[in-house]
C-alpha cells in the first residue's frame, strides 16, 4: 500500500507543477486534506510551492488493512476549507488493481489546469433526449474540450458546414461497477458535478474526454450516442480571459481585494483584461444568475488604464452569481463575452474558523516620502481570528481616527488611515491584537525635514522586578544627544539602567517601589530641542495581599481546626507573624507559628478568641483577622417562660434572649402564627419584638431559634388591663314628675368591671340595691318619692370607686295658655317667646308636649327664639309650649286654633274719588268676625 500511496503522491507533486509552472492557470491557492480511519486532518493551505511540497513530502503511510477509510469526511473538510466552486481532487487508497486508470485520469485533468480555460456550454440530457449540443466558438478559442459523462456512448463532432472534426480522445473511464466506485482513485470536477446519484443508478460508468485543436470561429454541433442519462461539458483554451477582485474601499492594487464580496456591504469591482497581445476596450459588465438570466448590467466605471478596470461601489446579489465580461476586439471588431465562475458572498460556516495571531502587512512601501501641508493615505492588512482590534498609532503612541473594512469575513480587514496634512517626518504604526496574541508594522513617513520623530515611548505600567526599555528617538541632523531623567535625577548607565550607544533607549534592568513617577527625555540638536514625559507606575501585585474572605471559624469543642492566612500576591515573598486575643481580652499578644496555617488538634475554650496574621515584605504589609468560634446549638439566655401585664396603650418589649453558634435564625409567633413586620409589630436588630398592649395584641407569644445543632423557644403570655376610672359628670338633677330619666355611671376599665346601683332616699336615708349591674340604670317614670341619692359601685381587681347622682323631682309648673287664632292657608304663623329668661339660643319649642324640629319646611326658630310655623292647616292647632331644652322650666305656652279665611267672594266694588294732592280713605267693606285682621292691600 505505501507504494501505491508514493504514486498518489507523485502524481499530486505533478498536478502542482502543471499549474505553477504556467502563467495561464487561475487557480490561485491549494487545500491539502488527508483521511485514513479514523482521522481527518487538514495539513495546509497556500498558494506557495515550498510549502505545498514540504506537507506534502511530510505525509507518512502507517498502520493498514482497514478499509474503507475516512473518505467522505475528508472530502466535507476539504469543502469547508476550499473556496466556492474549487477544483476538488479525491484520491482514495483502493485495491491496487485500479490503479491503471490513475495515468488516463490525470491526463484529463492536467490538461484542464495547464492553460487559461473558459467554460463554454454545459447541458445534461435524459436517457429518451436528441443528444445534440451547438457549441459556439469565438476567434480567440484555441482548443475545445468535450467531457461525455454517460453509459457507454460514442460522439461525434461537425463544424458549421457539417463535416466531420477529428479529434483526440485523451481520457477514458469504462465498465467500472458502483460497487467499487468509492474504493478507486477518483478525480471530482465541477464536469461531473450532479451525476452522482445516475452513476449509482446505472450498471456501468463511462468518461470520454476528447479535444480538437486548430479551431476555427462559427458554431459547432457535438452528436452523442447514448441510451442513458448524459452530462456533456464544453471547456475551451483562450486567450482572452479576465480576472476581478471586490474590495469594500477603493483599491490600488489587486492585493487589496478578494474573490468574493463581503455580504450586505457595497464593494468595488477590480477588472484586469488578459489578452496575450489582443487589445480589447472593456464595453460593460453584466450579472447573471446560474441559468444565465441577467441581474443587472448597469455598471458605471469611475478608473480606466492600460486593461485595468474599477467599477463604482455596488450592492451584489445575495444568490450565487456570475460576471460577464463583453468586449470587443479594436482591430476586428468582435464582440468577446467571457463569464466567471459562479460567486457567493463571502460566509463563516460554524466551526470552520480557527483561532490565529494577528499578522499585519503594510499596503505600499514602509518607508514614504510625503511633502509638509500635503495629504497622506496608508493602508494595512490585518488577518486574524477572532477578529482583531485594529488601529494606527502616531510615534507617540496616540490612537489615530481610521476606517476598518473587512476583506474576508471573519479573518481579513483592511485598515486605511487619511492624514490631512502631514507636519513633519515621523512614524506610523499599524497595530492589531486578538486573544492570540498582537502584531505591528511601521511606516517611516519623511517630509525632508532636519528633526524628525521615530518612536516615543507613552505611559507604561512595569511589573515589579521586570526589564522594560523606553523608547526617545528621532532622526536628527546635525545628530541630536539624549538625556534621560527620573523624577528629576538624571539617568546613567549603571547596574539598574542600561542606555543605548545612541542615547535613544533607555532599558530598566529591574522595576522597583523608587521608580514611580516620571521619565524626562530631552532631545537636542542646533537646530531643534525637545522635550517628552512618560508616567511610570509599577504593576505586578508586588505587596503581600491575603486572602480575606474567611473572617470566622466554627468548630465543634474537641475537633481539630485550621486557621488559615493565606497569601494571594506579593513578591518578594512576604514574612507571616501571628499574634492572638482571647475572647474577653483586648491585647494581642504574639505566638511562635509562621507559616499561613495554624493547625489546633482539640479546640477548647482556651483556643477561642481572635486571631491576627501579618504578611510583610520590601514593599508593604497586609493584615488579616480571623474569629474562631465554637459551635453549639441555641439556648436562651433567661427565663424561657415569663408572664407580661401592661397596661393598654402601653408600649410591650420582648426580648428574644436566645443564643447559639453559628448564630440562629429567630422566628416570632402569636399563638402559633409566624408574626412579620407591620404598623403592628416591630423587629429589631437584636430580635427584640415591640408592639402596643392592646386586647388584640393578647395571648402567648414565643421566640423560636434555629441553627443546624437544633432549636429551642422562649415563651411570654400577654395580658392587658385599663386601670379603673370614673368621669365626674352631671350630679344634680331636676325632673318632672313624670319624666323618664336614664342615669349613666361613666366609668373605664378592663377587664370589664362588676357595677352595683344603690338608692338612698331624700328624707328617709334607707339604702337599698337596686338590681340594675350595668353601666346605664333607666327609670321609665320618675314619681316624688323617687327623689334621692343614686350610687354606681365600680369594682376591678379589689379596685373599687363610686359616683353619687342627686336627682329632685317636681310637680310641673301649670300655666294658662295664650289663646292664638291662626287662618287656614296663611302662609305662616308667629309665636313669639317673650317671658323667656335664658339666652335665646337655650330655647326649645314643643307641641302637646313633644319637641319640635326647627330648620325645616314646617318650621324654623328666628333669633329672639320666635317660632315660626308655615302652610297654616287645620292639623297646626294644638298647645305649643316654649321651654328649656328638656321642658323642666317652661317659660310660655300658646293654645293654637285654626279659623277659616274670610269669605270675599261677589263682593260689590266702590269707585272712590280723589282730589289731586289731598289726603283719601279706601274702606275694606268685608264682613269681619271678631278674631279676623287684615293682612295685605294690593293695588290692582
Amino acid at each position: 500500500m505505501s507504494a501505491d500511496i508514493k504514486n498518489v503522491l507523485n502524481s499530486t507533486d505533478g498536478l502542482f507543477d502543471a499549474v505553477v509552472n504556467t502563467k495561464k492557470s487561475e487557480i490561485e491557492n491549494f487545500v491539502l486534506v488527508t483521511f485514513n480511519d479514523p482521522v481527518f486532518e487538514l495539513r495546509i493551505i497556500t498558494d506557495k510551492r515550498d510549502e505545498f511540497k514540504t506537507s506534502l513530502r511530510s505525509l507518512r503511510v502507517s498502520g493498514g488493512g482497514d478499509c474503507p477509510e475516512m473518505a467522505m469526511s475528508g472530502i466535507e473538510l476539504g469543502l469547508q476549507k476550499g473556496r466556492p466552486y474549487s477544483y476538488l481532487f479525491v484520491f482514495t487508497d483502493a485495491t491496487a488493481k485500479d490503479m491503471y486508470k490513475f495515468e488516463r485520469i490525470m491526463k484529463y485533468v492536467m490538461k484542464l489546469v495547464d492553460s487559461r480555460k473558459v467554460d463554454i456550454k454545459q447541458k445534461q440530457f435524459n436517457a429518451t433526449d436528441d443528444k445534440k449540443v451547438v457549441v459556439p466558438l469565438d476567434p480567440s478559442i484555441g482548443t475545445a474540450i468535450i467531457s461525455v459523462s454517460s453509459g457507454n456512448s460514442s460522439l461525434n463532432v461537425k463544424d458549421k458546414d457539417n463535416t466531420t472534426v477529428g479529434t483526440e480522445e485523451i481520457a477514458k473511464t469504462e465498465n467500472i461497477k458502483m460497487s467499487n466506485f468509492g474504493r478507486r482513485i477518483f478525480v471530482e470536477t465541477p464536469d461531473v458535478d450532479g451525476l452522482l446519484s445516475d452513476r449509482r443508478s446505472d450498471p456501468t460508468f463511462l468518461q470520454q474526454v476528447v479535444l480538437w485543436n486548430n479551431t476555427n470561429p462559427g458554431d459547432y454541433t457535438v452528436e452523442i450516442n447514448s441510451t442513458t442519462n448524459t452530462l456533456v461539458t464544453i471547456h475551451g483554451t483562450t486567450k482572452v480571459t479576465f480576472n476581478y477582485g471586490f474590495s469594500v474601499t477603493k483599491p490600488n492594487y489587486f492585493n487589496e481585494t478578494t474573490n468574493r464580496p463581503v455580504a450586505d456591504q457595497k464593494s468595488y469591482i477590480l477588472i484586469k483584461l488578459n489578452t496575450e497581445g489582443i487589445k480589447l476596450n472593456l464595453q460593460r459588465l453584466q450579472f447573471v444568475d446560474l441559468k444565465d438570466n441577467i441581474l443587472f448590467d448597469k455598471v458605471k466605471f469611475v478608473a480606466q488604464e492600460d486593461h485595468y478596470y474599477l467599477t463604482e461601489p455596488i450592492n451584489f446579489p445575495k444568490d450565487t452569481f456570475k460576471i460577464v465580461m463583453i468586449a470587443e476586439d479594436e482591430k476586428t471588431k468582435n464582440v468577446l463575452k467571457r463569464a466567471s465562475l459562479p460567486i457567493e458572498s463571502q460566509k463563516v460556516l460554524p466551526g470552520t474558523m480557527e483561532n490565529e495571531a494577528p499578522a499585519v502587512t503594510i499596503f505600499g512601501a514602509t518607508k514614504v516620502k510625503a511633502s509638509t501641508g500635503k495629504p497622506l493615505q496608508l493602508k494595512c492588512r490585518v488577518t486574524g481570528y477572532p477578529k482583531p482590534k485594529i488601529s494606527w498609532e502616531d510615534a507617540f503612541g496616540t490612537t489615530l481616527t481610521s476606517t476598518v473594512s473587512t476583506v474576508r469575513e471573519e479573518y481579513e480587514y483592511l485598515n486605511v488611515l487619511n492624514i490631512e496634512k502631514v507636519h513633519q517626518s515621523t512614524t506610523y504604526i499599524c497595530k492589531a491584537s486578538n486573544i492570540i496574541s498582537s502584531d505591528e508594522k511601521i511606516v517611516e513617513v519623511d517630509t525632508g525635514d532636519r528633526f524628525a520623530v521615530v518612536k516615543f515611548s507613552k505611559d507604561k505600567k512595569i511589573e515589579y522586578n521586570k526589564e522594560e526599555k523606553l523608547f526617545c528617538k528621532v532622526n536628527a541632523d546635525p545628530p541630536a544627544n539624549v538625556l534621560w531623567y527620573l523624577n528629576g535625577n538624571q539617568v546613567e548607565a549603571n547596574d539598574d539602567f542600561d542606555i543605548s550607544p545612541d542615547k535613544s533607549t533607555l532599558t530598566i534592568k529591574k522595576m522597583k517601589q523608587n521608580y514611580i513617577g516620571t521619565v524626562l527625555c530631552e532631545v537636542r540638536n542646533s537646530v531643534k530641542r525637545l522635550m517628552y514625559n512618560m508616567k511610570l507606575s509599577m504593576t505586578g501585585d508586588v505587596g503581600p495581599e491575603i486572602d480575606k474572605k474567611t473572617t470566622e471559624i466554627f468548630v465543634i469543642e474537641g475537633s481539630s481546626a485550621i486557621v488559615s492566612c493565606r497569601i494571594l500576591k506579593g513578591n518578594p515573598k512576604p514574612m507571616i507573624n501571628w499574634t492572638f486575643k482571647s475572647k474577653n481580652n483586648d491585647t494581642f499578644y504574639d505566638i511562635k507559628e509562621y507559616n499561613e496555617d495554624i493547625r489546633i488538634e482539640k479546640v477548647s475554650t482556651n483556643d477561642v478568641g481572635t486571631y491576627k496574621c501579618v504578611a510583610k515584605n520590601d514593599i508593604s504589609e497586609d493584615s488579616h483577622i480571623l474569629d474562631l468560634t465554637i459551635e453549639y446549638a441555641p439556648v436562651v439566655l433567661g427565663q424561657s417562660n415569663i408572664d407580661i401585664n401592661q397596661q393598654i396603650g402601653q408600649k410591650i418589649l420582648i426580648s428574644c434572649d436566645i443564643k447559639g453558634e453559628p448564630e440562629p435564625f429567630i422566628s416570632w409567633f402569636l399563638n402559633g402564627l409566624m408574626i412579620v413586620e407591620s404598623e403592628l409589630y416591630q423587629i429589631d436588630k437584636d430580635n427584640t419584638l415591640t408592639f402596643e398592649a392592646s386586647i388584640k395584641t393578647m395571648g402567648q407569644y414565643s421566640c423560636e431559634g434555629v441553627n443546624k445543632f437544633g432549636s429551642i423557644k422562649k415563651i411570654a403570655n400577654v395580658s392587658v388591663f385599663e386601670p379603673l376610672k370614673i368621669d365626674l359628670g352631671e350630679t344634680n338633677i331636676t325632673i318632672e314628675v313624670g319624666r323618664q330619666l336614664s342615669l349613666s355611671c361613666p366609668v373605664k376599665g378592663y377587664p370589664k368591671p362588676k357595677i352595683q346601683w344603690t338608692f338612698m332616699p331624700l328624707y328617709d336615708l334607707e339604702l337599698r340595691n337596686l338590681s340594675s349591674s350595668n353601666a346605664q340604670l333607666q327609670i321609665p317614670e320618675f314619681q316624688t318619692s323617687d327623689s334621692g341619692y343614686y350610687v354606681c359601685t365600680v369594682t376591678i381587681s379589689g379596685d373599687e370607686k363610686t359616683h353619687l347622682f342627686v336627682v329632685n323631682v317636681k310637680e310641673p309648673i301649670k300655666s294658662t295658655p295664650k289663646k292664638i287664632v291662626a287662618v287656614d292657608g296663611d302662609p305662616f304663623l308667629k309665636i313669639p317667646c317673650e317671658s323667656a329668661a335664658e339666652p335665646k339660643s337655650t330655647i326649645s319649642w314643643f307641641k302637646n308636649g313633644a319637641p319640635i324640629t326647627v330648620g325645616n319646611e314646617w318650621h324654623t326658630l328666628e333669633s329672639d327664639g320666635s317660632l315660626i310655623i308655615k302652610d297654616i292647616k287645620t292639623p297646626t292647632a294644638g298647645i305649643y309650649d316654649c321651654a328649656n331644652h328638656d321642658r323642666s322650666k317652661v317659660y310660655e305656652s300658646f293654645e293654637v286654633n285654626v279659623a277659616m279665611h274670610p269669605d270675599a267672594n261677589n263682593l260689590n266694588y266702590n269707585i272712590e274719588y280723589f282730589i289731586e294732592n289731598k289726603n283719601g280713605t279706601v274702606p275694606c267693606k268685608v264682613a269681619q268676625a271678631t278674631t279676623d285682621y287684615i293682612l295685605w292691600w294690593y293695588k290692582v
